[in-house]
């Protein structure tokens, strides 16, 4: 398919990023394309300890209610913003001016309360995408991917690999959010974490540039055919070669085998996918000064590239912690804001990081994804399941009563345009709502994963189904089924 330069706009970084489809410049095949891919993005923040009364709207919105069973009664409602001084005000922390939060992506946004893990985790990392066993409480537990790691491995959310550059990627600050297997096209190995790319332009380099190939250079041999012989040596004659020494060797020649892969994929011939690269690097802010406000520009550089990624189809699933705090701050920003989260001035600055994180990358990343259509009134984001996680709940270290947002409906899915408030309010217990690995298994369903493939064993959604604390029965039990209200 071929584009005029009419079509696209340059983004802040340096490169174009592409304007809505226009049917009537495609050809016929494209013009018949239905929604037949699916994304993923991932975003985490620290600490969490927001209170509820910042991270949600108020009770007036929960406008309809029923009970999941006898005593437990869920509440939900349509989102609906406030518009006092140009500003879209949902709560203190989902707020941005009415230009950036519209009507039209307000009804993308599903603000989801209440959801639980079952057990002490302290500090932790791997609870966000499913592997609980990375924290720092008591349970650790068999470690297992993340949701992210099994989507990019899986056949349904990759059916074919044509101009795929990576699978998965994980971008942003590096915090140990993702883990896969040490072999992934087996699924087998050792569970490991997963390095990220810091940078904008090497972000760029993996998944838009395209390297130029010297003249006067032969064809490349292939990096298999350099190390087969060996490989063969060692894998089937060598017989004093151990088990784990074995899988070492498999490991590294799957790994081999996907940058082979990689090395050779084209990317679309749209213009937009042949630029040479983005003026400013990203990675300049992140070194100088990683915890303040120029996370603002650098998420803003990061979400360019990830927006052209998604357009040109060289990754579906993305992955990027948030270390930074989103707001000028100067001291101990561990010990005096999160751990002192109850008292107002912590609390008033936590929430204004937090509604900075909203806008600058959420809401950035929305708004990009959502201008760009994939088929005529179809944009990126309306085939996305985006999700932004916190590490704790209203308390730090504590991973109950979690409130996850979601943006996009990965392709009709689930529906957008609601806060729901899963938990029991009449419960004494301290875990009041649903299981976090219910809301894993819908993010895994809604791209399309078979359960088989991610719940083998029927344990009920993604991630340790352990808990040492005391539960409603109930809820352990329908940690398998769809969301109520938002899975359609």
């Amino acid at each position: 398919m071929s584009f005029s330069r009419r079509q696209f706009l340059r983004a802040n970084s340096g490169f174009t990023l592409g304007l809505p489809f226009l049917p009537s410049l495609a050809p016929r095949a494209a013009r018949a394309a239905g929604v037949d891919v699916k994304r993923f993005v991932a975003i985490t923040t620290e600490h969490g300890a927001v209170a509820g009364s910042n991270m949600c709207p108020a009770d007036g919105m929960l406008t309809s209610s029923r009970e999941l069973y006898t005593g437990h009664t869920i509440r939900w409602g349509n989102l609906v913003a406030s518009g006092a001084d140009n500003e879209a005000r949902v709560c203190p922390v989902v707020r941005a001016p009415k230009a950036e939060l519209t009507d039209r992506l307000l009804g993308k946004l599903n603000i989801l309360r209440g959801f639980d893990v079952h057990f002490d985790t302290s500090h932790q990392q791997g609870c966000h995408l499913g592997n609980f066993s990375a924290n720092l409480g008591g349970y650790k537990g068999a470690p297992r991917p993340t949701i992210d790691h099994v989507m990019a491995w899986s056949n349904s959310v990759y059916p074919n690999l044509t101009g795929v550059k990576m699978r998965g990627v994980v971008t942003g600050q590096d915090n140990k959010m993702t883990f896969g297997w040490s072999n992934p096209p087996a699924k087998s190995g050792t569970v490991q974490s997963i390095s990220n790319i810091p940078s904008n332009k090497e972000l760029f380099s993996k998944l838009i540039g395209v390297p130029a190939t010297p003249s006067g250079v032969g064809p490349r041999k292939p990096l298999i055919d350099r190390v087969l012989a060996n490989y063969r040596s060692l894998r089937e004659s060598n017989r004093r070669l151990s088990a784990s020494d074995r899988q070492r060797v498999d490991d590294h020649m799957a790994r081999l085998a996907e940058i082979e892969r990689r090395m050779t994929v084209t990317t679309s011939p749209r213009m937009a996918c042949q630029q040479a690269g983005p003026a400013t690097d990203s990675g300049s802010l992140l070194n100088r000064n990683p915890r303040d406000i120029d996370g603002v520009k650098y998420f803003g550089l990061m979400n360019d590239i990830i927006a052209m990624a998604f357009a040109c189809d060289t990754t579906r699933v993305v992955v990027m912690p948030v270390i930074a705090t989103m707001v000028a701050y100067s001291g101990d920003w561990h010990q005096n804001i999160a751990h002192m989260a109850r008292n107002p001035d912590p609390q008033r600055i936590l929430a204004e990081g937090l509604a900075n994180t909203f806008r600058f990358v959420f809401l950035d990343l929305a708004r990009k994804l959502d201008g760009i259509e994939q088929s005529p009134g179809v944009s990126l984001l309306d085939t996305t399941w985006m999700q932004w996680t916190q590490e704790a709940g209203p308390e730090t270290h504590w991973t109950s009563d979690l409130t996850h947002l979601t943006f996009g409906s990965a392709g009709g899915a689930i529906k957008t345009g609601v806060y729901v408030d899963y938990r029991n309010r009449t419960s004494n217990l301290r875990f009041k709502g649903l299981a976090h690995r219910q809301f894993l298994g819908n993010a895994l369903a809604s791209m399309g994963v078979p359960k088989a493939e991610y719940d083998p064993r029927n344990e009920g959604g993604y991630g340790d189904p352990k808990t040492d604390r005391t539960v409603a029965p109930q809820m352990l039990q329908m940690a398998g089924s769809p969301l109520p209200v938002i899975a359609v």
